[in-house]
């Protein structure tokens, strides 16, 4: 990762020049760079650099783009104003960048509280006509092109659309924020309150983070009224609401011993559920003779969106109600931005996921039925013409990097891939709309970047189905392997 747990130290030496002419424009000079892309490939040369902008910052960042462009005051400079929001809240940071000014908040929680953050600066807003547009959170300055264009674009159809209101939001956090108090606590009462939700959504959204996935399950009972257990891609459990007695055979199973075996998986299987789910976007509704309770299932993903296992809700206490499909989708939010904190589990859904495409390279899936759900988040993400792309970083100019290093650079070069470590290589699944690969168009980011680095790589032929890997896995070594014989002057070899 760029951000180092010490970004704080290392950036300090930083901090106080941000004060000065000088060091702003440096900064807004490596904030223009980040925007638009231009050190992508350099991201180690800029390590530094970045965690110093980090520095007073805490860990869930807000991207807030502020326009002045209808500003009543006589006073429209942008200089002028982003001195003058220093000055009234200075536990953000302030950048000049194009037409706007853009405001880096931070958070100790994972929910921003908008009211609270931005208090201080309503009243600028109002005495001034000012409009602004926040992203959703994040965590890395890597990605802030992303986050940038989100700001934006809530800003311009915000404008567009309603121009009684001052600050936009990503819908993770819509709200109305004009006028003055509010007696309403927060951001996410107002809008329940706004949009008429039920009691239930609101008591569902009050659940605190930061206590644990325990304390998430247990509030999550006592408000739906039904056992929930979480089990990971392996089918341990994870943890279930407490002191739930119930007389579900696949419950019980799974409590008292941990897991559940091959016979429930069978059955699973034949009864389609893994079809189910893997064709499922997040929620899953089994219902079945052979079952004495229908149940709900929803995917549990890391902040990196790999999949790391699914919440179970089973209806042996209180019978199913419309509403349950939308509670359910609301706690798997929930427990998946917990679960986003968690280095453990992201670690995990990464390593699993490698082990999956290592089992599927080397055929050693027996029943790949059982695997369904499993082999389809991988294609999270991709698109329908794939192709298999193996990585040699063997003659890396960075030696003292891991391949799991330039696996995470990867990552935030190409983020739109998929990427796994197996042997020796870096596998890459790319994806495209057409079956027809253009190097220098579609790969232009990779390819910057495998110059840069060194790096070798074979690209096999196209194809469709994740379970053929072995035959385009293979396609993409002998890419490479005759690549690097030929002594060709490319970094990228395609198989003939």
């Amino acid at each position: 990762m760029c951000k180092p747990s010490d970004k704080r130290k290392r950036g300090k030496f930083c901090q106080d020049k941000l004060n000065d002419n000088h060091s702003q424009a440096h900064w807004e000079n490596l904030i223009s760079r980040l925007i638009e892309g231009d050190i992508e490939g350099n991201e180690l040369y800029y390590i530094d650099q970045v965690n110093a902008i980090y520095s007073g910052l805490r860990d869930n960042l807000y991207l807030a783009v502020v326009d002045i462009s209808q500003c009543d005051s006589t006073y429209t400079q942008l200089a002028y104003f982003r001195d003058l929001f220093k000055k009234t809240q200075p536990d953000f940071k302030y950048f000049i960048y194009s037409n706007y000014i853009l405001v880096l908040a931070s958070t100790d929680n994972i929910t921003l509280n908008v009211k609270k953050y931005t208090c201080k600066l309503d009243r600028l807003f109002a005495e001034n006509n000012l409009y602004a547009g926040i992203s959703s959170r994040f965590e890395n300055l890597f990605q802030l092109q992303k986050y940038y264009r989100e700001a934006v674009n809530l800003l311009n159809d915000g404008l567009n659309s309603d121009g009684s209101r001052r600050i936009f939001l990503h819908d993770d956090l819509r709200a109305e924020l004009n006028g003055g108090p509010h007696d309403i606590k927060s951001v996410n009462d107002e809008f329940f309150y706004m949009s008429g939700l039920s009691k239930k959504k609101v008591q569902l959204r009050k659940i605190k983070s930061g206590k644990g996935i325990q304390y998430i399950l247990n509030e999550a009972y006592s408000i739906l009224g039904n056992p929930i257990l979480l089990h990971d891609m392996e089918y341990k459990v994870i943890a279930h609401t407490e002191n739930t007695v119930t007389d579900d055979p696949i419950w019980n199973e799974f409590e008292s011993t941990g897991t559940v075996g091959h016979d429930t998986l069978v059955f699973f299987r034949d009864e389609c559920f893994f079809e189910m789910a893997a064709n499922a976007e997040k929620i899953t509704f089994l219902l079945s003779d052979q079952l004495k309770y229908p149940r709900i299932f929803g995917k549990l993903f890391t902040k990196n969106n790999i999949q790391i296992g699914a919440a179970c809700m089973v209806f042996c206490y209180k019978p199913f109600e419309d509403d349950d499909l939308n509670l359910f989708d609301i706690l798997c939010d929930i427990l998946n931005k917990e679960f986003a904190k968690s280095k453990f589990y992201e670690n995990y859904g990464q390593t699993y996921m490698e082990t999956l495409v290592g089992m599927l390279i080397e055929d050693r899936l027996e029943d790949k039925l059982l695997y369904t759900a499993h082999i389809e988040s991988i294609y999270k993400n991709l698109k329908t013409s794939l192709y298999i792309a193996v990585a040699d970083i063997t003659q890396c100019d960075s030696p003292n990097i891991t391949l799991a290093g330039f696996r995470d650079l990867l990552k935030r070069t190409q983020p739109d891939f998929g990427y796994a470590v197996y042997a020796n290589y870096i596998v890459i699944f790319l994806s495209f709309n057409t079956a027809t690969l253009n190097v220098k168009k579609d790969l232009h980011k990779l390819n910057k970047f495998f110059k840069q680095h060194n790096i070798y790589v074979g690209i096999s032929s196209c194809f469709e189905n994740i379970i053929e890997l072995p035959k385009y896995y293979n396609e993409a070594i002998n890419a490479l392997n005759n690549g690097l014989k030929s002594g060709g002057k490319q970094q990228i070899f395609l198989y003939k």
